[in-house]
């Protein structure tokens, strides 16, 4: 996910977060919430961090060599996925959270080439 990225390149670059928070003009505590996955930092805020840390946008949310797959083939391992995890919430949710950061990705993606 994105904040793990930040995180990472953060700690690349050898920035405090309040050195990344100078840099870049947000907040400590915010990059805290979002290299914490508690908040998911918004376009705007994506590409602040980008130019902070020198990196295209693509690098930041780890949106490179994306795997394309045909409709059909999705649906198929969707319903194999469907029918293992009746019973178990745990899958239900983890897989909740894969979607979630599916979605986010691809709709920040979309936001950002708009712009």
């Amino acid at each position: 996910m994105v904040g793990k990225r930040i995180k990472m390149l953060r700690f690349k670059n050898g920035y405090s977060l309040k050195e990344l928070q100078n840099i870049s003009g947000v907040s400590y505590v915010q990059i805290n919430r979002y290299e914490m996955n508690n908040a998911i930092p918004s376009s705007k805020v994506v590409k602040k961090l980008a130019k902070a840390f020198n990196v295209e946008i693509e690098e930041l949310t780890n949106m490179t060599n994306e795997v394309i797959i045909n409709k059909e083939e999705l649906c198929h391992k969707f319903n194999l996925l469907n029918d293992l995890i009746e019973d178990d919430e745990n899958l239900k949710l983890a897989l909740d959270q894969i979607f979630d950061a599916i979605i986010f990705k691809n709709t920040l993606k979309k936001e950002l080439l708009l712009k």
